[in-house]
């Protein structure tokens, strides 16, 4: 039986852990929707891009938005998909950014003496908040057959607001993208 781990208070960890619980691990990845499911293609050559005002800091400025226990899960994805070519590009942990702070973010946020783990050892398989509709499933996190299943049920509201009733499943190295009969 897969536990379900529920949202039921602060949302703040989530917009940052929802980046771990959905990329793909795909070796020579390109940024964007190749490894992570977007519901709209708002900002969608965004994700994960290294270059440009808003292609890093995830990692710098999360570290301070989430829960301790779940620092080693977010420190392990950067390992794994980042460091190398931040550390080549002369801008170690997540300081890639024209923004100057993200560097003091990392200085103050990051977890340093913190090792880091694989979040199938930290993270719940399955995630529900409720409040917004949202859901997502992973079985593990080893390689880009990991399955990943990602339901946005209510629509959001307000500037690049998503529809909602789209559900992304993602598994064995192909993305497929399912949408309800009324075709949304």
């Amino acid at each position: 039986m897969l536990a379900m781990h529920q949202i039921n208070s602060s949302h703040v960890p989530w917009m940052t852990m929802k980046w771990v619980m959905l990329t793909q691990l795909r070796p020579g990845f390109r940024a964007g929707k190749d490894i992570f499911p977007l519901h709209s293609g708002t900002y969608d050559h965004n994700i994960w891009s290294r270059t440009g005002l808003s292609g890093a800091g995830h990692f710098a400025q999360g570290f301070g938005a989430i829960l301790p226990e779940h620092r080693p899960a977010l420190r392990w994805l950067y390992e794994r998909l980042f460091q190398a070519a931040d550390e080549a590009a002369g801008a170690p942990c997540d300081t890639v950014s024209a923004y100057p702070h993200r560097a003091i973010l990392a200085l103050v946020n990051w977890p340093f003496d913190e090792p880091a783990r694989n979040p199938g050892d930290v993270l719940p398989r399955a995630v529900e908040d409720r409040s917004a509709g949202h859901y997502m499933f992973r079985n593990r996190w080893q390689d880009e057959n990991d399955i990943l299943v990602d339901a946005l049920l209510k629509s959001s509201k307000g500037h690049y607001g998503v529809s909602g009733g789209g559900i992304i499943l993602w598994g064995l190295h192909d993305a497929d993208r399912r949408r309800p009969a009324s075709g949304r």
